[in-house]
């Protein structure tokens, strides 16, 4: 204090600034106890604020953002389902033509292929150059979801399911897993006289394939039932027809079941 004093004191030459800043910074030279305090509450208010807006404009740690939707199975196939699901499109597909679109993208995707269109892509000059390979139906799209698509579309009770499961205007008050119910009097008949045909069928070739041949037919009649439905978008009658073509294919399993066990058996 005694050399700051010394300092201050010093005389001034006219025109000279030397010893102004000093003596100005000793007026104005705050406690350190509250001028900690009030850094403190500086570095406390930023920080909260920027955490404030961080949280804010991170999509990631927003609740309200609604993830993104997975891109709908018929837009894989654009070459043999153009029109897209029923409605809009028609509900009977041709398993040929799907197949040949599947098998072509399965290629594409393949990753040596994927590898190859890459090493092209970014070479300017390659040696071998290739054709330009046209774009994929979708930029995220993975073989293990192409084949999910394929099995699900190429199997017609499967397609249904997935069409009123995507397409309905209520499709989750219905349980797809849930076994149908059977509220006509006729069908409860039939699947009572089914049921005791199929016992007593036991250990007879002939009679489980004339049962298989009837039953395929109830199945083939259900599914230009509900195709039908589905295409005119009458989808609460589709969820019950439905129901109804699931327990046809469910007899259906265990009629074949029980004739490779009769043929087993011989």
């Amino acid at each position: 204090m005694k050399l700051r004093a010394t300092l201050v004191g010093l005389p001034r030459r006219p025109g000279s600034m030397r010893g102004v800043g000093f003596s100005c910074a000793a007026s104005v030279r705050m406690p350190a106890p509250l001028l900690f305090q009030n850094t403190l509450r500086f570095s406390s208010s930023s920080s909260t604020s920027s955490s404030t807006s961080h949280s804010t404009t991170n999509p990631r740690t927003n609740p309200s953002k609604p993830p993104p939707r997975p891109a709908p199975y018929y837009s894989f196939f654009p070459r043999t389902l153009p029109s897209g699901p029923p409605p809009s499109g028609p509900f009977t597909i041709s398993p040929r033509l799907l197949r040949q679109e599947y098998l072509t993208l399965q290629q594409r995707l393949h990753p040596d292929l994927l590898h190859s269109h890459h090493y092209v892509s970014s070479h300017p000059h390659p040696p071998h150059p290739r054709p330009p390979a046209s774009p994929l139906p979708h930029p995220e799209l993975t073989s293990s979801t192409l084949s999910k698509a394929y099995s699900t579309l190429l199997d017609p009770l499967l397609r249904a399911e997935y069409i009123l499961h995507t397409q309905s205007p209520h499709p989750h008050h219905r349980d797809i897993e849930a076994a149908p119910s059977i509220d006509s009097p006729q069908l409860l008949s039939e699947v009572l006289e089914l049921r005791e045909a199929i016992e007593e069928a036991a250990g007879n070739i002939d009679l489980i394939n004339k049962m298989l041949e009837e039953n395929q037919i109830r199945c083939q009649n259900e599914e230009e039932y509900v195709g039908k439905l589905l295409e005119e978008g009458r989808w609460e009658e589709a969820w019950e027809g439905l129901g109804r073509w699931r327990y046809w294919r469910s007899m259906d399993g265990r009629l074949k079941q029980l004739e490779e066990d009769t043929m087993v058996a011989r």
